[in-house]
């Protein structure tokens, strides 16, 4: 088992996907089932139970927030993620907690803030309120998934609800938010535009990166690197495993729960996309890519 991985996107993927026990580049590891920044003492998350994992509200530093920003873009597409409330043991050290009731207080405390936030606010009140509303939506989702009773803080909740709910949203905040919706799909449609041209470069391999903050990035995309596949998300697989999930797929063979490199599992063949992990690859970018290689 080889355990120095090649970089932080491939301990991250294969800590998602519980490939072997323990892995490590640079500063970001994990054992089992929890993944680190830098040491022990800054715990990223916890997977607690298949497709359930833990994530720390938590920053220690601008190079932490880049590791749980790598943490969770390996993370599938269809597993729960539930923000965790922190426990402190120790000088510096912060621990994703399992305690249901203290994740569950943890998320009605954010709620709470945030509607003392919206009362004093002006032009972000409406937000304020509607953040709150989605931490009560965590708190129901979560109390469901780990089967935790609710009644201790049936109270508190439905206060909050009531006020949320009751929020009058000022006319001047309304003229505020189409202005800011107005800009906000200008500045959509600018990178759109210059998507395509990033890509292009990305699979020419005159740029290292593509822009995931526009809806085109909800799927990866693939280029060749010597005799091997590269994915956006910077994943690497051997052409020939992966040919071998072609081949089955232009015979219409299922490929549900194959593995490639013996590492990473197909999740899922939609008549859209090839789900790999955390991955969502278009049926139109695996053959942009077979015919490259002439298949």
């Amino acid at each position: 088992m080889k355990t120095v991985l090649r970089n932080h996107d491939e301990v991250a993927h294969y800590w998602s996907n519980q490939i072997q026990p323990e892995g490590k580049a640079s500063r970001l590891f994990f054992e089992g089932n929890t993944i680190f920044s830098y040491g022990h003492h800054f715990e990223i998350a916890k997977i607690v139970k298949p497709g359930v994992i833990l994530f720390t509200e938590n920053s220690y530093s601008s190079s932490t927030s880049g590791h749980k920003s790598i943490v969770r873009s390996a993370i599938p597409h269809h597993f729960k993620i539930f923000p965790a409330a922190t426990s402190r043991s120790g000088y510096g050290n912060y621990t994703v907690t399992t305690d249901n009731i203290q994740n569950l207080t943890y998320y009605l405390q954010q709620a709470e803030e945030l509607l003392n936030r919206a009362v004093r606010a002006k032009g972000l009140a409406e937000n304020y309120a509607q953040t709150a509303k989605h931490w009560l939506s965590i708190f129901i989702d979560y109390a469901k998934e780990f089967e935790v009773s609710t009644k201790p803080f049936t109270k508190l909740f439905e206060t909050l609800s009531d006020t949320i709910n009751n929020f009058k949203i000022p006319e001047k905040y309304l003229a505020y938010v189409k202005s800011k919706l107005d800009a906000k799909k200008i500045a959509e449609q600018a990178k759109v535009k210059d998507w395509k041209d990033h890509l292009k470069k990305w699979k020419n391999h005159t740029g290292n990166y593509l822009d995931c903050s526009i809806p085109e990035c909800d799927f990866d995309y693939l280029r060749i690197v010597g005799n091997e596949i590269e994915t956006s998300k910077n994943v690497r697989l051997s052409i020939a495993s992966a040919l071998l999930i072609w081949r089955k797929l232009q015979q219409q063979e299922s490929v549900k729960g194959e593995k490639i490199d013996d590492r990473w599992t197909v999740i899922d063949n939609s008549n859209q996309y090839l789900q790999v992990g955390c991955h969502k690859i278009l049926h139109s970018e695996i053959q942009a890519v077979a015919k490259q290689l002439g298949y």
